[in-house]
Order: structure tokens, then C-alpha cells, then sequence
């Protein structure tokens, strides 16, 4: 926008494709672009230009537009919900990346990376002699992932802070949805009675949340819209909290 374009507008700012201009500009989750926003996308496109907010005069861009989705996009120009010409403009080159439940076979290199970024060699010298093995992997390469690598890094996250003194990625103590821990003998969901009454029921809903809603997409394989539908839940609420827990990007 420029100077002066709105209330509060105390100087110019260059938006996106502006600061892009002569490079690369990412757009994730562009499929959950609002209708009313598509058509300016568009325009953007075709045309190479912009107009800042409050601006009269158009700004030549040239952009390398690399865009992501969580959903099949030609999906969502069936039902109405995204411009077919956008999504034509758009799907030059398509990439469709698996979910991580079918390329299982990367987990090992995919944990490695994640615990090396955190700094956690295991007792090893470096990233390469970091064993990734034995029931650990086996109860990761068993479950479903449907929040893919951002899940993944949750759980890795988790079990870094619950495991201060790990000396190996075996000593890692691991949480997945629908594991036993934290639930009492009679299966239900255990009460941490040596926390405040407040935080301890924090804690309770915070682990019904993210067990229910784990095995909630694990049965939707993964699919919001019908992750909603069986949990009587309003489509964005649901996404709010996948996100909250880590379980969609």
C-alpha cells in the first residue's frame, strides 16, 4: 500500500509480488484462497502487474509463482469453491507430493533430520551416526500420520521434552494419539491430580483434543470435510483445531 492509503498507513509497504519481483514467491494453501480474492490472483498473474492499496498507477512484476495446497485442487473446481481459470493459470507444473503414511520408508531419514535440527545427535558425533531403530520406529512406521511431517515433528518435539536426559532416539519417550499412555486401567483418560485444579483440566481436554482428533482423521484418511461431518463439527473449527495440535500445516 502507499502512504496515506488508510488510517494508520504511516508509510508505503511493498506487498508480496512486489518484494518478490525478479524471483520466486510461495503461496501456501493457496486452496483455501477466500472466492472474493481469486479474481485479483488471477489478474496478477495474467497481467504481471499489481496496484498497491491506494496506488493509481500499476507496478510490473516478474514472478516465478510456486503455489501449495492441501487438497486436490481439480476437486475444488468440481464443486465450486475455486476458479477453473485460476487453477488452469496456476497448474503449469504439478507436483503431487504423497502423504507420509505411503513413503514409510522415508521416516528413518525423515526423523533423522527433524532430531538433528533440534540438536539432538543422541550421544552421537554427528547427524549420520544417529540411529534411527528398534520399537520406536516400528510404533511411528505403524501409524497412520494424517497431519504428515508437520505431525511428525509434534511428536518428536513432544518426546525431546519429555525425554531431558535421552542418550539415544530409543531413550526418546514417544506420545501418539490413541496410545495407552496417559489414560488410567479402565482405558479412560487419566487426571494429573498433582497439577492446579485449572491446569490440570487444561492438560486433560488438551490430550482429548489431540487423541480424539488423531483418530478422528486416521478414520477420514485424513479428509476434513469428512472428519467434520462425523464429528458434527463446522469445517473451520475443525482445521483451528488440527492446527492447535499440530495435526494439518
Amino acid at each position: 500500500h502507499v502512504r496515506g492509503a488508510f488510517t494508520g498507513a504511516m508509510q508505503a509497504r511493498q506487498g508480496a509480488f512486489v518484494r518478490a519481483n525478479g524471483g520466486t514467491l510461495f503461496l501456501d494453501e493457496v486452496d483455501s484462497l477466500p472466492p472474493a480474492l481469486q479474481p485479483r490472483l488471477l489478474r496478477a498473474l495474467e497481467s504481471r502487474t499489481v496496484k498497491p492499496v491506494g496506488g493509481d498507477e500499476e507496478v510490473e512484476v516478474d514472478v516465478r509463482v510456486v503455489a501449495a495446497c492441501q487438497r486436490d485442487l481439480s476437486l475444488a473446481v468440481a464443486g465450486g469453491q475455486f476458479r477453473p481459470d485460476l487453477y488452469y493459470r496456476l497448474s503449469v507444473l504439478r507436483v503431487g507430493l504423497p502423504p507420509l503414511r505411503s513413503r514409510r520408508e522415508d521416516l528413518p531419514m525423515t526423523i533423522r533430520e527433524l532430531l538433528t535440527r533440534r540438536g539432538f545427535y543422541g550421544g552421537a558425533g554427528s547427524e549420520r551416526d544417529v540411529v534411527i531403530a528398534g520399537s520406536n520406529l516400528e510404533r511411528l512406521i505403524g501409524y497412520a500420520w494424517p497431519g504428515n511431517v508437520r505431525e511428525l515433528r509434534n511428536v518428536l518435539d513432544r518426546a525431546l521434552a519429555l525425554s531431558p536426559g535421552a542418550r539415544s532416539f530409543a531413550d526418546l519417550r514417544l506420545s501418539l494419539p490413541g496410545d495407552p499412555q496417559g489414560r488410567s486401567d479402565d482405558g479412560e483418560l487419566a487426571v494429573r491430580t498433582d497439577l492446579p485444579y485449572a491446569e490440570a483440566k487444561q492438560e486433560l481436554l488438551d490430550r482429548f483434543e489431540a487423541r480424539y482428533l488423531g483418530e478422528l482423521m486416521q478414520r477420514c484418511d485424513g479428509n476434513i470435510s469428512a472428519g467434520a461431518r462425523e464429528a458434527g463439527l463446522d469445517r473451520k473449527h475443525l482445521r483451528t483445531l488440527l492446527r492447535k495440535h499440530g495435526l494439518v500445516p
